[in-house]
């Protein structure tokens, strides 16, 4: 726990931020899904916004909050409109099924960060279900 705001070798983000950043983006992807999405934050704006889950417990809260409304959203998408594509979400790129399996896929590649952290500091053992 001591560990979790700490940022390694001056460029990391801290363990913290970076569950942080998954909460946030799960609650972004799930007010876009719904048709109500949130206006762009700069870099800057995210990192502020972030910053304020600076404990283990606001963020796990944050993120059980926001995964959550992410599987509510979900859940009650019309099947028929998951090939849709926003156009305002990588122009267009992307349909309403990639949008949702990113968020999995986001989520995952920083659970591989926090694990790699986790281990750099001389812990092996499994911290997730």
């Amino acid at each position: 726990e001591e560990k979790q705001n700490v940022i390694f070798g001056g460029c990391t983000r801290t363990a913290l931020d970076i569950v942080a950043e998954c909460a946030a983006t799960n609650q972004s992807m799930s007010l876009r899904l719904a048709g109500t999405p949130k206006a762009a934050l700069s870099a800057e704006e995210n990192a502020a916004e972030r910053a304020h889950y600076d404990t283990q417990d606001k963020v796990l809260a944050y993120l059980e909050e926001t995964t959550s409304q992410l599987k509510n959203v979900i859940s009650k998408m019309d099947p028929d409109t998951f090939s849709y594509t926003d156009p305002e979400f990588f122009n267009g790129a992307m349909c309403r099924y990639g949008m949702a399996e990113l968020t999995g896929i986001h989520m995952m590649y920083h659970t591989g960060q926090l694990n790699y952290i986790q281990m750099l500091l001389g812990d092996d053992k499994v911290h997730w279900r």
